[in-house]
């Protein structure tokens, strides 16, 4: 008999399936032609990825402006925290695109930040911090060495740029692994906590299937 899922899992998968789908049906359909991937996989990955946050929005924002406000993970810059993949911080960034892009993007990350929080109903104040997360699937920043426009260009407030981002990334780990779970391990990195995230991205592709 299949282990029962946990009623928070169910909960968040079924409420931002039925969210996702509602929004952008067609989108994700016409996204994954061609490949082996089901729909379920781009949801489970937003699940994983942002949706301890933008639960609290959905209800309440246009889809808009909850996609725009994907900008999370300030690792690096909020205190106790560190990060090895480029940038390290705001100044290493800065250091290499300049302070205007840099600014930009802190202000967009303070946008997230006004936004309400599970801790914070009325959201939380200004700060500078470079945030490194950006669009539902959270494209990391360190892609902005090959892909500067998603970011200088706030290409991650548009669902189907976000959709290519994701699907060329998994597409190409599908190239040198066998399964789907080695292909989630990939696409969040390697060791422990990317297995731990691939399993939680099944978790939630699993409830999605028994909604």
């Amino acid at each position: 008999m299949p282990v029962k899922l946990h009623s928070t899992i169910q909960a968040i998968a079924q409420k931002m399936q039925q969210w996702m789908l509602l929004n952008f049906d067609n989108n994700i359909t016409n996204a994954l032609q061609d490949t082996q991937f089901q729909k379920t996989l781009p949801i489970a990955i937003a699940c994983e990825e942002v949706a301890y946050k933008i639960l609290l929005w959905i209800d309440h924002y246009s889809t808009d402006i909850v996609l725009a406000r994907c900008v999370f993970d300030a690792s690096g810059d909020f205190p106790g925290t560190t990060r090895t993949a480029f940038p390290k911080n705001r100044q290493a960034f800065e250091n290499v695109y300049g302070l205007e892009f840099s600014n930009m993007l802190i202000e967009e990350g303070n946008k997230q930040r006004a936004m309400p929080q599970v801790d914070a109903p009325n959201g939380y104040p200004s700060a500078n911090y470079l945030y490194k997360g950006y669009g539902i699937f959270q494209r990391d920043l360190q892609f902005v060495k090959q892909d500067k426009d998603f970011f200088f260009k706030k290409e991650w407030h548009d669902i189907n740029t976000c959709l290519d981002r994701l699907i060329k990334e998994l597409k190409n780990y599908a190239k040198t692994v066998d399964s789907l779970h080695e292909i989630i391990v990939k696409y969040n990195g390697t060791g422990p906590k990317a297995e731990q995230y691939a399993l939680n991205v099944e978790s939630y592709m699993n409830a999605m299937k028994e909604a």
